[in-house]
């Protein structure tokens, strides 16, 4: 891999293109790499699949000739430049589900048109409708589902003289951070994703870490069934931060030349969608409040304070953990648990 110093490419989001190319559904299949203008491929950990978007400059009227409707397959495989080493690449075969911004330019002889597309995991949840009974590990729960509904190949390989399709052996990977509860339910139709989901929504971590704030999304290497905090510690323990991230002007240049590691580092486009709100906090519980559980079945009843003032130093957070991470609020601050009450 290079080095800080020597990154090995001219700009940040420079790639190499090992393989772009789209299956119809007619079986025919075409090299996309002449007519990209722009691909995008998107991380997030509050979506459960990868999804993304290519532009295509298209003047052999691809379009109607596969023809493409919005149904078809991706086949994406890059890497960046001098990145060398054993899964440095991404590579994985996406599914397309629409079409959009289809323009007529150039002497009206070339169409601009974007292709959307997302993991085929996605697509193959939309038609699994699951009537079973549950019972054991939240985490393991979230294994076996995975397993049986949707584990797949991430990639459909094409044959050399491109005649032949096929999946490969290896299923996707399902990272999963172990739970510390037991649970027992009926799912009453719902999606596999929409199990998961639910499951994390009930994971309680083991002793290493305490916030019940798991979630189910999917990097470019693997799903993972993870808390938010359990990332948080491990960042910290091992000290693998990633990077400190600013935004700024992205063209600025050094002795005429722009710097690649520079630009990796800067955040392209930011939004404050809200800032702190003290009488907001007092008064929906963010800072503490009290939760009466009511159980009809064994005839009691149980009164749980919260508090996260006091509570703050328990848990790892962005900034570090809990004795050392500078809190969002005075730590002084008054809280009352019984300012803010609700049941179950």
């Amino acid at each position: 891999m290079s080095n800080a110093t020597d990154p090995g490419f001219n700009r940040a989001g420079s790639i190499d293109i090992v393989e772009l190319k789209i299956i119809g559904n007619s079986g025919v299949i075409a090299d996309l790499k002449e007519f990209l203008v722009e691909l995008n491929i998107y991380e997030d950990m509050f979506s459960n699949t990868l999804y993304g978007d290519i532009l295509l400059s298209d003047s052999r009227n691809m379009i109607d000739f596969l023809p493409i409707t919005g149904e078809e397959h991706i086949n994406v495989h890059y890497q960046t430049p001098s990145f060398e080493q054993a899964g440095d690449f991404v590579k994985k075969t996406f599914r397309v589900y629409r079409l959009s911004n289809r323009s007529i330019v150039r002497d009206n002889n070339t169409q601009l048109y974007t292709l959307h597309f997302a993991s085929r995991e996605l697509f193959d949840d939309m038609l699994i409708p699951v009537y079973t009974s549950f019972e054991g590990n939240v985490g393991e729960l979230a294994f076996d589902v995975y397993n049986k509904f949707l584990s797949t190949s991430r990639n459909l390989n094409i044959s050399n003289d491109e005649t032949d399709l096929a999946l490969e052996t290896d299923p996707s990977i399902f990272v999963v951070s172990e739970t510390d509860n037991n649970i027992k339910f009926v799912s009453p139709g719902w999606s596999p994703l929409k199990i998961i989901n639910w499951l994390a929504s009930k994971a309680i971590p083991k002793e290493d870490t305490k916030a019940k704030d798991f979630l189910f999304y999917e990097t470019t290497k693997a799903f993972y069934f993870t808390s938010v905090e359990k990332i948080f510690k491990s960042a910290n323990d091992d000290n693998n931060i990633v990077g400190v991230y600013s935004y700024s002007a992205a063209n600025l240049k050094d002795d005429g030349n722009s710097d690649p590691n520079r630009q990796l580092n800067l955040v392209s486009n930011i939004e404050l969608v809200e800032s702190n709100d003290h009488v907001k906090n007092y008064t929906n519980g963010y800072l503490s409040n009290r939760l009466i559980t009511l159980d009809v079945f064994n005839k009691k009843y149980e009164v749980i304070d919260y508090d996260y003032v006091q509570d703050y130093k328990n848990y790892y957070h962005s900034s570090g953990k809990g004795e050392t991470a500078a809190p969002l609020f005075d730590k002084d601050n008054p809280s009352i648990p019984y300012s803010s009450v609700s049941f179950y």
